[in-house]
C-alpha cells in the first residue's frame, strides 16, 4: 500500500503537536472564530490537534493533491469541531482560557507543551 509505504519513509518537519500548532496551525488560525491560547489545557483540543499534526506530516510527504484533501477532510473537520458552539475553544479568545466544569487539566506523559500561553 503507498500510503504504508509513506508512514514507514515519513521524516516529520515538526517534531512534536507543539511545534506543529505554534510552527503551521496557529499562525494560520487568526481569522478562526475561536482559539485558545493555552490549546493544551483542553484534553479533546490536544487530541484532534495530535491527529491533525500527524495526518498533516503524512499530506505533506505525499505531495499532490493530498494537501488539498487534508485541509478538506482533517483541518476544515477538525477546526469547525474546536471552535464551533460547544467545542473545546467556543468560549477562549482575546487571551481568555475557559475549560468545561468537566474538564480534566492533565498531560500525557512525555508530551512536550508549553509551560505557558503562546
Amino acid at each position: 500500500d503507498g500510503a504504508e509505504d509513506v508512514d514507514a519513509q515519513l521524516e516529520p518537519i515538526y517534531t512534536d503537536v507543539a511545534a506543529f500548532v505554534t510552527g503551521w496551525l496557529a499562525p494560520r488560525s487568526e481569522r478562526l472564530p475561536a482559539w485558545c491560547d493555552s490549546w493544551w489545557l483542553h484534553p479533546l483540543a490536544l487530541t484532534r490537534l495530535r491527529a491533525l499534526w500527524e495526518s498533516w506530516e503524512v499530506a505533506n510527504a505525499e505531495g499532490g493533491a493530498a494537501m488539498s484533501k487534508w485541509l478538506i477532510y482533517d483541518y476544515d473537520h477538525h477546526v469547525t469541531k474546536l471552535t464551533t458552539k460547544g467545542g473545546p475553544f467556543y468560549e477562549c479568545h482575546n487571551g481568555q482560557h475557559r475549560t468545561g466544569a468537566n474538564t480534566i487539566n492533565l498531560v500525557p506523559d512525555g508530551e512536550k507543551l508549553p509551560p505557558e500561553p503562546i
